[in-house]
């Protein structure tokens, strides 16, 4: 009987692994602990659910359930709290956690269901978790869904036991584990500035949420006639993190009265009624009222607009407030923060809402716009002379599945830079530089370090910004903002694999005509054999008719420029 470990949690070095079963690759996020248990494709679960086809006919056919559920939960939210809002307002509340925290459970209940499907019995040391975990925001659940081994382990070892009716793996209760959770740094608050900000921001008819730089806010502002003023105070961090550091603890008696009120059709209905109520964060339920109340006290305004392209989704304090304004006939308009490319996100049921939705991709949904790119994106220099790749970032567990790449995904990148630079020649190694992902997951800065020399490796913010500057050709791994940024830039290419982005079929024809145009690739060898090509004069590939017909037809998907771009803005915000 093979022993299997849900997370890396548990797992105790072995001398032989030949009866060893990782739940998922997962367990390779760590590289030592990957090199230093010799894992084979054999000790590592594949549940053959992670490809765009299973992915998009796994959501498609629960989709349905989770809207009944959300629109249950919306009706239960304001029994508990003696309120009678629609909808629109609980959506701007609970998404994108509630979305988000779906697709969770969805997917890791169908690859504990594929693993019951196999006539393999096994055994499983669990933890005894001694308390529920809990969370404050989205922002604190979408940590712990993407990183943490307790809370992942939690959520697994719930799944088996609710679906091990054959009794087909062992448990075995071994460690106890409490959930705590740590404070976060609180800065001092000055009240004269806080009070002046409330008096500026009363003054002014758009509420402006965007990071289009210095510049053109300014513009905008002009254009719109109002005062150039950008909060930094009302919704920072610090002030989320005070509530933060106040959270209250679950009630689980006013939990337990929660009723969703909807009849399970199959198991997973039934798992995901039963599991939601103990689920949900902090903010929307024991601290709702300590929200709202700071809300009225210190927030007691409502402009006649308000555009965002980041907090309506993950700013706390900016949710409510937005909600508030928005039952008090407030207009929301939200807008994209990055390159934001075919792929539709839980970021969409917040926008949903909005009385106009901004773009940047090309789009036939009638209620959004195709709007110029106003965010400020790095430019490069004249003198030209390096080569940069640019690689991603993915989360450790399942998470963002119906959209980007899915965990162990994370390191074909890896081999696809790793193949492209070992066929590239001597002459283009000294300009070579890579910037890896800065963020939690995958130790991508480590990983190739034991491939490029470490000045090789842009860690650095500035240093990297340098390069980029000056980089003749610039490559980038996957189809979000960098990708943006490089081909408005100048010489760009896209290395990817293409199957581990949920992109529109939309954009089918725009991947042909890149592709014909040596703008994009899924190979590495051919992408380092026309590098080698061009690389004497990549600006005669640049600005040739082909090349740069191509440019344009992908500008009039993504990259859509104006010179009056501010004014355009200025005049659809009014």
């Amino acid at each position: 009987m093979r022993e299997l470990f849900l997370t890396n949690l548990n797992y105790i070095e072995k001398e032989d692994n030949k009866n060893i079963l990782f739940l998922g690759d997962w367990v390779k996020d760590n590289s030592l602990f990957e090199k230093k248990n010799n894992l084979q494709s054999n000790n590592i679960f594949d549940s053959g659910i992670f490809n765009k086809e299973k992915i998009s006919q796994i959501y498609k056919s629960n989709d349905k359930f989770r809207i009944k559920v959300f629109n249950a939960l919306a009706r239960q939210i304001n029994k508990f709290h003696n309120l009678n809002y629609e909808n629109n307002f609980w959506k701007i509340i609970l998404e994108p956690w509630y979305t988000d925290f779906f697709e969770t459970i969805l997917f890791r209940y169908i690859i504990i269901e594929k693993l019951m499907e196999d006539d393999e019995n096994l055994s499983c040391n669990f933890y005894n978790f001694l308390n529920q975990p809990q969370h404050f925001d989205w922002n604190h659940f979408i940590t712990d869904v993407c990183y943490d081994d307790f809370y992942n382990q939690y959520l697994f070892q719930k799944l088996i036991i609710f679906l091990n009716r054959k009794k087909k793996i062992k448990i075995n209760y071994t460690n106890d584990h409490k959930f705590l959770y740590e404070s976060k740094k609180i800065a001092s608050k000055n009240k004269l500035l806080n009070f002046l900000d409330i008096k500026i921001l009363k003054t002014k008819k758009y509420y402006i949420d965007l990071n289009i730089g210095i510049k053109n806010y300014i513009l905008l502002n002009f254009f719109l006639k109002q005062l150039p003023y950008k909060d930094k105070i009302l919704f920072s961090e610090n002030n989320n993190n005070i509530f933060f550091n106040d959270m209250s603890s679950q009630d689980k008696n006013l939990r337990q009265k929660i009723d969703i009120g909807i009849k399970p059709e199959t198991y997973f209905e039934t798992f995901f009624i039963e599991l939601i109520s103990s689920q949900i964060p902090i903010t929307f339920l024991e601290d709702y009222k300590k929200i709202q109340n700071y809300i009225e006290k210190y927030l007691d305004f409502s402009p006649k607009k308000i555009i965002s392209d980041k907090k309506y989704a993950t700013n706390t304090i900016f949710k409510f407030w937005m909600a508030k304004s928005y039952t008090e006939g407030s207009k929301i308009i939200t807008t994209d923060h990055g390159g934001y490319y075919g792929v539709k996100t839980a970021n969409e049921e917040v926008r949903s809402i909005s009385n106009k939705i901004f773009t940047y991709s090309k789009t036939n949904d009638e209620n959004k716009i195709h709007v110029p790119i106003v965010h400020k994106l790095s430019k490069r220099e004249k003198k030209l002379s390096k080569l940069l790749v640019i690689t991603h970032g993915v989360c450790k567990y399942p998470h963002y599945v119906t959209t980007y790449p899915v965990s162990g995904q994370a390191l074909d990148q890896i081999e696809l830079v790793k193949n492209f630079y070992n066929t590239i020649p001597e002459k283009i190694y000294s300009n070579f530089y890579i910037r890896p992902y800065q963020g939690q997951g995958w130790n991508l800065n480590e990983r190739y370090k034991k491939i490029f020399e470490p000045a090789k490796i842009l860690i650095e913010k500035k240093k990297y910004e340098e390069v980029f500057k000056i980089s003749k050709l610039v490559i980038s791994t996957y189809p979000k903002t960098s990708f943006y940024e490089s081909f408005l830039s100048g010489p760009s290419i896209l290395l990817t694999n293409l199957d581990h982005f949920k992109i529109n079929k939309e954009f089918d024809e725009l991947h042909g005509i890149l592709k014909r145009n040596k703008m994009l690739f899924e190979d590495s060898f051919e992408a380092s054999s026309f590098v080698l090509s061009i690389w004497d004069n990549v600006n005669d590939w640049w600005s040739s008719n082909s090349t740069q017909e191509a440019l344009k037809i992908f500008k009039s998907y993504l990259g859509y420029e104006k010179k009056n771009k501010i004014k355009i803005w200025a005049n659809l915000i009014k």
